[in-house]
């Protein structure tokens, strides 16, 4: 021990000198003269954390029997958000200081735009369309001018490089933005305030049971031998965990679930990360109901002037103010944890969904779960995973699912319910997403085994020379437009027996980088579905292709646990019916597993 412990010591004194060796070179080139920028962001918005927070805290530490029991968690996860908006305030100070190369060259951002013939009216406004060239970026929504720090709302169309800009006609004289940088973070006064009195109701020994049994990791009270629609309405005071691979119906069982409980005159509420998301749920819950001939009345929490965010089904519409979700005969209410955490909301359900749980955090559950009696947890921690930004223990950065299973990687039969039948996944493609990533329990239902190309099913790797690649490769994009051109118009039979031409409507084209995406979307042929993983998830198609890009680990710009992150391989295989084609390059496989995690291989 003592010979490891000099080795360690050896390295971190050589890695310091080595550091501060680069640090005295790269002063002697710098030009005189050249300003310095300030390191220091001017202030960020809740620096510290709140005398009655931290009193809190400590009051939960002196609770705490062992490191990492739930006492110790709550007192960590007190200080959740503060430390998650820490780097994202350092990213927004950074960005508005960005000159015009670096805007295009960041991750975050988009530089470089340029003007597209003139604005189009619309109504009171003007939408203008600008162009810029391939980059990685996060825009997505509300965007903001770094010059200015004016808000606009965009849309983005990022497989033919252009940007279209909405503003008031009031406002025609002002000067375009020529780059666009996300947004300040959103505040989250109410989550830090739900932790806050979670954390008082734990120590007091009132907390909800349900909150307290997802904390403490208990086993759920509720009847897990049953189908998911009747072991909804047996939840005592606690949570159910409902694991969907893809492809096996989770969102179909969740909105069967949330029907039943409505015909039982159950108050729910649907939550989830994006309105994306919970638009999805609510649109299932409709068509269930329809079919079940049952009518209930549901709103949703909107934002003004952000129509992304807004529902209108036949029994659920959309309200800008929290207070209308109060009625006391709405049956249904969904909306995202700046909703769920308001203390107006708590007690108020009887079953609070979670859907897509395993990308909401560990925190933000425990921050809205005491609107209800009873907790559905929907996802899958092995498909698009909860990113955690700030300097947070390990313990309390999980995200919800992650916390429940601990290293398992199935939820186990005690835990909760697996759907272990896919009805997407033909038996070549399910059975390497079940060993690969769902312990072998994962099967293919009937009808996926009925669905068949002709010109044959399972994985298959199309290996593409190339040297010096990055973010996109010619090479690769002519593969996929080759491999497209050969399949398509050859036979496929699909889940009912019927025989017909592939078309363009059979596939997806998958790729990690948005550059890529463009010079796909120039090779392959017109109609097809391209884009990143995070485009497609709870999309499916007979026919997949992965394109990589990058020649080798040297040259993945986000290295290569980025290129073959476990989740997000995940979601990019199992979009696939019948066939997957992975393009890349051969010297990429080559590449070295440093690690093995849930999270990366």
């Amino acid at each position: 021990m003592a010979s490891l412990l000099r080795e360690i010591e050896a390295y971190n004194e050589e890695d310091c000198r080595s550091t501060v060796a680069l640090h005295e070179w790269l002063l002697h080139r710098r030009p005189p003269g050249l300003p310095w920028r300030p390191t220091v962001p001017p202030e960020l918005p809740d620096e510290e954390m709140p005398h009655e927070r931290a009193l809190l805290r400590d009051a939960l530490l002196a609770r705490s029997t062992a490191e990492g029991d739930a006492p110790w968690l709550l007192a960590h996860l007190l200080d959740y958000h503060r430390r998650e908006a820490k780097p994202q305030w350092w990213e927004w100070f950074l960005h508005v200081e960005l000159e015009h190369e670096e805007l295009i060259e960041d991750t975050d951002t988009i530089g470089g735009l340029e003007p597209v013939d003139e604005p189009e009216p619309d109504k009171g406004s003007l939408v203008y369309t600008f162009s810029f060239p391939e980059q990685e970026h996060k825009i997505s929504g509300d965007a903001v001018d770094p010059t200015t720090e004016k808000t606009y709302s965009v849309t983005v169309d990022d497989e033919r490089g252009l940007v279209r800009l909405r503003r008031g006609k009031d406002r025609a004289g002002e000067p375009l933005p020529r780059a666009l940088i996300p947004g300040q973070p959103i505040h989250d006064k109410e989550q830090r305030g739900a932790l806050a009195r979670l954390a008082q109701r734990y120590l007091d020994g009132t907390a909800p049971a349900a909150v307290r049994a997802v904390l403490e990791r208990e086993l759920p009270r509720a009847r897990l031998d049953l189908p998911p629609a009747e072991a909804v309405s047996t939840i005592e005071s606690s949570y159910l965990f409902l694991q969907g691979p893809p492809g096996s119906g989770k969102t179909w069982q969740g909105a069967k679930m949330a029907v039943a409980l409505m015909r039982e005159g159950r108050r729910v509420g649907l939550t989830s990360l994006s309105h994306k998301a919970i638009h999805k749920l609510l649109e299932e819950i409709e068509r269930e109901a329809r079919e079940q001939g049952f009518a209930f009345r549901g709103r949703k929490k909107s934002t003004s002037g952000n129509e992304e965010s807004r529902f209108e089904g036949r029994f659920a519409d959309s309200a800008d103010s929290w207070q209308e979700l109060l009625e006391d005969d709405l049956q249904l209410l969904a909306g995202t944890a700046w909703l769920f955490a308001r203390e107006a909301f708590e007690g108020r359900l009887d079953t609070l969904f979670v859907d897509e749980a395993g990308q909401v955090s560990l925190a933000d559950v425990l921050s809205v779960g005491s609107t209800a009696r009873n907790l559905v947890l929907l996802g899958d921690p092995n498909q698009l995973p909860q990113v955690s930004q700030g300097a947070q223990r390990d313990e309390a950065k999980v995200s919800v699912l992650q916390h429940l299973l601990g290293s398992a990687e199935t939820v186990p039969p005690e835990r909760g319910i697996f759907l272990e039948r896919t009805w997407r996944l033909r038996p070549e493609i399910c059975e390497f997403t079940s060993e690969a990533y769902y312990e072998g329990r994962l099967l293919p239902a009937e009808v996926a085994e009925r669905r068949s190309l002709a010109a044959g099913n399972g994985l298959v790797v199309r290996p593409v020379e190339h040297e010096g690649r990055s973010q996109s490769s010619w090479e690769e994009a002519d593969a996929v437009a080759e491999e497209i051109r050969a399949l398509l118009g050859t036979s496929f039979t699909d889940a009912d027996g019927e025989t017909r031409p592939l078309a363009a409507g059979d596939f997806l084209v998958v790729a990690p980088y948005n550059a890529q995406v463009r010079r796909l979307v120039q090779r392959v042929p017109a109609g097809l579905r391209v884009g990143t993983v995070d485009k497609f998830q709870g999309q499916e198609a007979p026919v997949v292709l992965v394109s990589l890009a990058s020649s080798s680990a040297e040259y993945a710009p986000r290295g290569i646990g980025f290129a073959f992150n476990r989740n997000r391989f995940n979601v990019a295989t199992s979009r696939a019916q019948c066939r997957v084609v992975l393009v890349c390059a051969p010297r990429l496989l080559d590449a070295t597993a440093r690690r093995s995690s849930r999270c990366s291989s």
